[in-house]
């Protein structure tokens, strides 16, 4: 916001000087379009959980590896953001990685690019996204294995992961 307030002035004071010969149009333009930049931001509309997709609220056994995948989906989004957000979602058995993946995806802007990051691990695998331009924005995804959640649940785990403003 202060960026584009700064345009605005710029280009109002610049207007006269332009109309009176001087050449400061360009530069003005160009200070518009540097101000212009700015942060990554989280998606612009949070996707929303695929049907039958809930918020899990207990503590569990496999909590350690709810933590790894927590901290990898951080290690995934912090170098471009200063504060992620992640749920822990109850996900019904019958859906599946890809299922998960893809209905996440297709909420996606078509801009967005699947990160060049290891989907797999030993407790759970991972997926994230991108769309590069003037307003970065990401989104990632875990789901637990049975590896990293053996005890038998009704439901699988997952996390999901955008980053905050």
């Amino acid at each position: 916001m202060l960026a584009l307030a700064l345009l605005i002035i710029y280009a109002v004071i610049s207007v006269p000087v332009v109309q009176s010969g001087s050449r400061l149009l360009l530069p003005a333009v160009l200070l518009g379009l540097l101000c212009g930049c700015s942060a990554p931001q989280p998606p612009a509309t949070k996707p929303q959980p695929l049907s039958g997709v809930a918020q899990l609220r207990e503590d569990l056994g496999c909590g350690p590896a709810i933590d790894s995948a927590a901290l990898d989906l951080v290690t995934v989004l912090k170098p471009a953001f200063k504060h992620v957000s992640i749920e822990r979602l109850k996900v019904p058995e019958t859906i599946d990685w890809e299922k998960l993946t893809a209905g996440y995806r297709e909420q996606l802007p078509a801009d967005w690019q699947a990160s060049p990051y290891s989907t797999e691990h030993a407790l759970y695998r991972l997926a994230s996204w991108g769309s590069d331009g003037w307003s970065p924005r990401y989104l990632a995804l875990a789901l637990l294995n049975e590896n990293g959640c053996p005890e038998r649940l009704p439901f699988k785990i997952a996390l999901i992961a955008v980053p905050e403003n």
